[in-house]
C-alpha cells in the first residue's frame, strides 16, 4: 500500500509552506509524518508543485496532473502515479499521525474508500481510497465540481469509521486537528510539547 500526502496547498493564510512548519525537536510537520509512517507503506508519494523543496526527504515527488483543482486535483495526481492499488491520502498539515488508527484503517481491503466520520462530518484527507475510484474523480474534475465530500458520496463501495472507532485509538481525535492559521500553529506547538 502507498502513502500519499498532499502538500500542494498555497498557504494564503500562514504565507509560508505548512509543510515545513516546526513544531519540536526542529523537525518539520512532513518529516514527522514521514517518520511515522515510512515502516507502514511500501511507497511514499508526495504531491508537490515545487518539487526540488521535497527532494531531501528521499521519497517520489510529484506536481499536479491537472492544475488549480485543489485537493480533489492533489488526490487525482496520487492515485495517478502511485504504484499500487490501495493508497492512504493524507495532507500535510495534520501533524498528529496516529499510527495505530491508520493501521486499523487499512484492514479494510474490500472498498473502494475508508474514511473517517465523526457526527456526520468526514475527514476525506486522512483516508484510504483504490484506484478504482480515478473514473468518478476524473468526472468530477471535468465537470469542475471539486468538493471532496460531493465526490466521496459518489462512491459506492465505501466503509466509514465511526466516531466510536475512532477514539479507540484516539479519544481526543487529533489526528484530524489541522494547521490553517497562525492560532492553530501556535496550538499545536504547544500539544506537541505535552505530547
Amino acid at each position: 500500500m502507498s502513502l500519499i500526502i498532499l502538500a500542494g496547498g498555497n498557504s494564503t493564510r500562514l504565507n509560508t509552506n505548512k509543510a515545513f512548519l516546526e513544531l519540536i525537536d526542529s523537525k518539520t510537520i512532513i518529516e514527522n509524518i514521514v517518520n511515522c509512517l515510512k515502516d507502514v507503506f511500501s511507497e511514499i508519494v508526495i504531491v508537490a508543485n515545487n518539487a526540488e523543496d521535497y527532494k531531501f526527504l528521499g521519497f517520489k515527488v510529484v506536481p499536479d496532473l491537472i492544475k488549480n483543482k485543489g485537493p480533489l486535483g492533489g488526490i487525482y495526481t496520487g492515485l495517478k502515479t502511485a504504484n499500487e492499488d490501495k493508497n492512504f491520502v493524507l495532507a500535510c498539515d495534520m501533524p498528529f499521525v496516529n499510527v495505530d488508527l491508520v493501521r486499523y484503517m487499512l484492514k479494510f481491503k474490500d472498498f473502494d474508500a475508508v474514511v473517517p466520520r465523526s457526527n456526520s462530518y468526514i475527514e476525506p484527507l486522512h483516508a484510504v481510497y483504490s484506484k478504482n475510484i480515478l473514473p468518478v474523480i476524473e468526472a468530477q474534475i471535468k465537470n469542475d465540481k471539486l468538493k471532496i465530500n460531493e465526490t466521496i458520496k459518489k462512491i459506492k463501495k465505501i466503509k466509514y469509521i465511526e466516531k466510536e472507532e475512532i477514539e479507540k485509538f484516539d479519544k481526543a481525535r487529533l489526528c484530524f486537528f489541522n494547521i490553517n492559521n497562525k492560532e492553530d500553529f501556535e496550538k499545536a506547538r504547544k500539544m506537541a510539547k505535552k505530547l
